[in-house]
């Protein structure tokens, strides 16, 4: 067995004891706290609440190229729509997007910004009394109840007719409408005036724009290598150098072409075509 050194710890061993410190100073030392490096720069800013505008301002910033999409949705819910309805109305307008967002989940990132406010629907319950939660219970048990003689009290508990009970039904889904700032947020940033507004800041590539609508209006729409080949050699794009990726960003911004296996107008374009500032 080998031989181990043990020591006993006094009861009232001091490490600090040596120093001279007594129990009296020791006190008056404990309520000392370190000084916060910048505690002025750690303070928490009170950041106030933002308006609607602003909240879907930076949705749409926030989500870059499905601007669109997004005021397609609000625009399409002047009337009160189901999510479904949304969903099936956005998607079938915009059948190829692509985006970490799904229609849905835009749905309800609008709500956040204030674009869209959920109605909910009414309970599907009803009482016995009558009283309204939802759907209406079965005449023949509200005419029973009134008369207070349930058939199920006398011929027994387990006798009673399952109309006696609540009546639940399917419950209708909410509806969402567009509010007066997301309709103020589709008339900004689409329309006819808006996408002439844009075009006309370089009234000189007027005829540049009018060549893309005219080939993308017609059947089928236009590729972009047939795009390129005849916007990139024009001579208004040569000082300063411009092609024709620069035009159709333009023109998909103010939603009067969209890319749908090729380059196709919408219904805006067309209607921009047609219009003075971009006739021959």
């Amino acid at each position: 067995m080998s031989a181990i050194e043990v020591f006993e710890i006094e009861e009232r061993f001091n490490p600090l004891e040596d120093k001279g410190l007594d129990e009296a100073d020791l006190e008056q030392r404990s309520d000392y706290l370190p000084p916060v490096p910048d505690a002025e720069l750690s303070r928490r800013v009170k950041v106030g609440v933002q308006s609607p505008q602003k909240r879907i301002e930076r949705l749409l910033v926030g989500i870059p190229g499905q601007q669109f999409r997004i005021l397609h949705a609000v625009r399409f819910c002047v009337e009160p729509r189901t999510c479904d309805e949304i969903v099936a109305e956005v998607d079938a307008a915009y059948p190829r997007e692509v985006s970490v967002y799904d229609t849905a989940q835009l749905v309800g990132l609008l709500e956040e910004a204030g674009a869209l406010v959920r109605q909910a629907a009414p309970s599907a319950i009803r009482d016995e009394v009558g009283e309204e939660v939802g759907e209406e219970v079965a005449p023949d048990a509200q005419a029973r109840l009134k008369e207070q003689t349930p058939k199920g009290h006398a011929e027994g508990a387990d006798a009673r007719q399952e109309d006696e009970f609540l009546v639940v039904a399917p419950t209708a889904p909410s509806t969402y409408l567009a509010t007066p700032a997301g309709l103020e947020a589709v008339e900004a940033n689409c329309g006819r005036d808006v996408a002439l507004a844009l075009l006309t800041e370089e009234s000189r590539y007027l005829p540049l724009y009018r060549e893309i609508l005219k080939r993308t209006a017609a059947e089928g729409g236009c590729s972009t290598k047939t795009l390129d080949t005849a916007i990139d050699t024009n001579p208004l794009t040569e000082s300063p150098r411009r092609f024709c990726g620069y035009f159709l960003d333009r023109l998909e911004k103010v939603g009067a072409v969209r890319w749908l296996d090729s380059w196709v107008a919408t219904e805006l374009g067309r209607e921009l075509l047609a219009a003075d500032v971009l006739r021959d």
